[in-house]
């Protein structure tokens, strides 16, 4: 929007009814003073509208954009989204009001934007400094001039003091903290100077005003803006030893006894790293640090009020949180983030299962099309065998003139030989015909190949480790028993979630029914994930630390993750619109910049480790021939039921040829006796 004409948002107001008359201003003294706005409003390029409150009263209408009778909320509010500019003149009866109104509201918050203009009436006898025949230049240390404005005013009653004797006195028990920007606007030497300085508090609870140069205007120069920068936040880093308040979560008591990296940096890892950088922000800012120590990073109660670092922030009571939080969505209504410091989380970690513990390796060789075709071919050469064979028997005959005379194969001796020849164990029976000869030696050698081929890639795969647990859902179908590290927001989150697959990990195998859950300390959970099928949820970065330690070098191969939280990393939180918001952002981009955040993150965490041993052999154990096992004891029960079938066969001909035999013996002993009785 063009600057020239957006001066027509100015709200003048009249007011010809209040007890109080309007101050008159005259007609030259007024477009000096509309003249100073039109450059002031040049000269920031980021101002969208303006509401103004001024009681000038000339008699020359064609001033006037629009008149209003007070300062009221909705005058107040007429652009309350936008960034606004207001302008106040201290000597209009209402001003002082209008300013606790505005201070009620929370307007002195950026971005908006206020010059309070004083001495602008043709009385002027309250309003002279000890120095007004002083000019202005350029290199001049305004401030100097400034604090001499109010002298009269030393030891009088900040609450009871009048806006248009003492203005900075009385504005100082306003919250202009160190994001807002309050320009005063002092007239000098009869108008031909106007001094332009921002006044701002380091804290609320601070009454000290603390002076800042913004320049000076004059009709021949226009406005000289002598400021270091237009940023706000940048012009006001060096919060001069004020003191900031640091929230900091501590998981385990002792470790506030050694917060900087020792050998204790494997207990509140994440606390201690972001502690330093907290200290580093609080350095770079020239503050004073100040900590809170808390248990717990908080929640709500069911009462709505907060507790934890999270009620610290919230309520104010801390500054930041320098332990960092996770994103939520019931956190970011309450709060804001301003920076990630660590990149570390938490995920399941587990070393890769052996192949033979996932599948079946006996299997695995050849594809499903090279089995059928395999199977196929045996079976074709067992017919070809068979046919062969069965010529033999024919010519045998026909050559020994008997026919009795049977060389005839089997089926079940045909099963035999196949069997024999995938296994390259050979055969009893000899093929006398060269067609049987034939196929026999084509039966054998391609099984041979095949045999070679199977058994390599048998001995790769028992050394081979699977890669197939690759999301949530594989791990929880997988055999790998699952535990968690112990602390506050393993147990919160993993109850927190609702989509049925994380749902499922947490009942069936986290914490399962009758069973204590499944939440050990971080040495105890690697030691486990080292011997066992074993998937530890853990602070990657810090359980790492305990697999350099614990781990041979082959045994660091294979690690793999699953992440459980579906969250970024965790960032620094502080209080909604806080006014350090953008100071504390521009000191963590700079200590990121200067590579300092890297650096204590070096220190503290452990990268995952690199495998760097050769190939390790590895015995292979009763898991890996599981299915060759079971498939030997399947046969062997089939075997011995077949044995009882038929030795229950033999004992019933056996007891069925013996019952016979009594019936028989009895018979002819009865006729016996009967004969012998003639």
């Amino acid at each position: 929007m063009d600057k020239t004409w957006i001066f027509v948002y100015l709200f003048l107001i009249l007011s010809p009814f209040e007890v109080f008359s309007a101050i008159n201003i005259n007609k030259n003294e007024y477009s000096y003073a509309v003249t100073f706005l039109k450059d002031f409003l040049l000269n920031d390029a980021q101002i969208s509208h303006i509401v103004a409150f001024l009681c000038w009263s000339t008699g020359n209408e064609g001033y006037y954009a629009a008149v209003h009778v007070n300062c009221t909320k909705k005058n107040l509010y007429e652009f309350s989204e936008n960034k606004v500019l207001y302008v106040l003149d201290t000597s209009c009866s209402f001003a002082g009001a209008c300013l606790n109104l505005a201070n009620d509201r929370k307007l002195f918050k950026s971005p908006n934007k206020w010059v309070v203009m004083d001495g602008f009436t043709s009385d002027t006898e309250n309003f002279q400094s000890t120095n007004t025949d002083r000019s202005l230049s350029s290199t001049e240390n305004n401030t100097k001039i400034v604090q001499t404005f109010e002298n009269n005013c030393d030891g009088v009653n900040s609450e009871k003091v009048q806006l248009d004797k003492c203005p900075i006195t009385f504005m100082s028990n306003l919250t202009l903290l160190v994001d807002s920007e309050v320009v005063i606007a002092r007239r000098r030497t009869e108008f031909q100077n106007i001094l332009l300085f921002y006044i701002f508090k380091r804290r609320k609870n601070l009454n000290t005003i603390v002076w800042e140069d913004f320049g000076y205007w004059n009709k021949k120069t226009g406005l000289v803006d002598t400021r270091l920068s237009r940023i706000t936040a940048i012009r006001r880093l060096n919060l001069q030893k004020t003191p900031l308040i640091s929230s900091v979560v501590i998981l385990n008591p002792d470790s506030i006894n050694h917060m900087a990296y020792d050998e204790q940096n494997r207990v509140d890892t994440l606390t201690k790293v972001n502690f330093i950088l907290a200290t580093h922000l609080v350095d770079f800012l020239n503050g004073t640090p100040k900590y809170l120590f808390v248990p717990t990073w908080g929640g709500m109660y069911s009462n709505g009020s907060f507790y934890g670092m999270l009620g610290q922030v919230i309520y104010g009571e801390a500054d930041i949180g320098s332990t960092p939080m996770f994103f939520t969505i019931d956190r970011t209504k309450v709060i804001d983030y301003i920076s990630m410091t660590t990149k570390t989380g938490a995920s399941f970690v587990f070393r890769e299962p052996p192949l033979s513990s996932v599948a079946n390796i006996f299997v695995l060789p050849f594809e499903w099309t090279v089995w059928v075709t395999i199977i196929i071919f045996v079976a074709l050469s067992c017919m070809a065998l068979y046919f062969t064979n069965a010529y033999e028997d024919k010519l045998t005959k026909k050559e020994t003139k008997r026919e009795d005379a049977k060389t005839t194969v089997e089926l079940g001796e045909l099963c035999l030989i196949a069997i024999g020849a995938v296994a390259q164990q050979g055969t009893s029976i000899e093929p006398r015909s060269i067609a049987g000869r034939i196929v026999n030696l084509m039966l054998f050698f391609t099984l041979m190949f095949l045999y070679v081929s199977y058994s390599a890639n048998i001995v790769a795969l028992l050394q081979s480790q699977s890669n197939s647990i690759k999301t949530l859902s594989d791990l929880l179908n997988s055999k790998l028993k699952l535990g968690s590290e112990d602390n506050l927001y393993n147990r919160y989150y993993f109850q927190a979630y609702s989509d049925p697959i994380r749902k499922a990990i947490y009942s069936q195998k986290i914490a399962p029914k009758g069973e204590t859950p499944h939440f050990y300390a971080m040495k105890e959970g690697v030691k486990r994930m080292r011997t066992e099928l074993f998937a530890f949820h853990m602070e990657y970065s810090v359980g790492y630390k305990y697999v350099n330690d614990l781990y041979r070098e082959d045994e660091k191969c294979g690690l793999q993750e699953v992440q459980y939280f579906d969250m970024t990393y965790p960032w620094f939180s502080i209080q909604k619109n806080i006014s350090f918001k953008e100071m504390f952002k521009i000191g963590m981009r700079r200590i990121h910049e200067t590579g300092l955040q890297s650096r204590e993150n070096q220190r503290f965490y452990t990268k995952k480790p690199i495998c760097s041993s050769s190939a390790t052999f590895i015995s292979v154990g009763l898991v890996d021939i599981r299915p060759a096992l079971i498939f030997l004891g399947c046969g062997i029960s089939v075997a011995v039921v077949l044995f009882i079938m038929e030795m229950l066969i033999k004992y019933r001909s056996y007891l069925i040829n013996r019952i016979q035999g009594r019936l028989m013996y009895h018979s002819s002993h009865n006729q016996s006796q009967v004969s012998t009785a003639r």
